[in-house]
């Protein structure tokens, strides 16, 4: 019992390792274009001012992790939902005078 346990623990922890190891998705600077619908000077750009998360470069190529790139649109997406939400409860607190 005691020695299946522990196989089936090894097991476990070399899958995570595996998956831990496993080579990320690299997105070319046309594809996060596409996915953030703007041009590929406009992630150039923002890759400039230091917007976009750290990117990969493998001679001239540039690359971004997937990961990265979803991560950022996730918090983009969060924090222009805050900003709205500040908004509307701005206009709600502010009272017209007639």
């Amino acid at each position: 019992m005691k020695k299946m346990k522990k196989m089936k623990k090894m097991e476990e922890i070399e899958e995570k390792e595996q998956e831990e190891s496993a080579p990320k998705k690299l997105m070319t600077v046309a594809e996060v274009a596409r996915r953030m619908n703007c041009s590929v000077t406009c992630v150039y750009r923002q890759n400039d001012l230091g917007l976009m998360p750290p990117c990969i470069r493998l001679g001239r190529l540039v690359r971004w992790e997937a990961e990265d790139i979803e991560e950022l649109i996730r918090r983009k997406r969060q924090e222009s939902a805050e900003k709205l939400k500040q908004a509307q409860k701005s206009q709600k607190t502010k009272k017209v005078v007639v």
